[in-house]
């Protein structure tokens, strides 16, 4: 489900359009939408090898949130896309843990635990704010604090992914100066 989110992110990222394209966006968008809506759990999540994912609920929501802001032709399946995103977005939350992290599916035991659980929280964050949760919510602002809290003196959020989207959500969203770290990359 993550693919499905990161393709309708994609769609637009590549416009503006011509008027073919917009129309052939238009139809991708609406049924990558289709597709999330039928998949999505009652409880709110989408899942990865039958469990629930907090990765895979977060792109899953962001998703949907760009195809609803991009349009999708139909004002019935948009309705539809905002109860997801609104579910969705209450089982992420729901799902934090005390520390700020959102932690879940090992996808790989070859790679660090801790970039596993950096990488989630930081899409967590960054898919929560784009449907609409403010960068100075607390759920955000706990996961940024967890991020900061977790960079390795290295350079690392534990491999290079969960480094780059750390870093992304950190400038996107911002510490509020909540928290100060100078970086000397050599």
């Amino acid at each position: 489900y993550a693919m499905t989110g990161f393709t309708i992110l994609a769609i637009e990222k590549g416009g503006p359009y011509n008027a073919t394209a917009t129309a052939a966006a238009t139809e991708l968008r609406a049924n990558a939408t289709r597709y999330l809506l039928e998949n999505q759990h009652a409880d709110g999540y989408w899942e990865t090898d039958g469990d629930p994912n907090s990765l895979s609920t977060s792109i899953a929501i962001w998703g949907l949130q760009t195809a609803v802001d991009g349009g999708l032709g139909n004002a019935t399946l948009e309705t539809k896309a905002e109860a997801a995103i609104e579910n969705g977005s209450a089982w992420l939350i729901s799902e934090q843990d005390a520390d700020g992290a959102w932690r879940g599916y090992q996808t790989s035991f070859s790679w660090s635990g801790e970039g596993q659980t950096s990488h989630n929280t930081a899409y967590a964050t960054l898919a929560l704010n784009a449907t609409g949760l403010p960068a100075d919510n607390e759920t955000i602002e706990s996961g940024l604090t967890y991020l900061v809290g977790v960079f390795d003196e290295g350079g690392s959020w534990g491999y290079t992914r969960a480094s780059a989207i750390s870093i992304e959500a950190l400038q996107t969203l911002g510490t509020d100066g909540t928290a100060q770290q100078t970086v000397d990359v050599t």
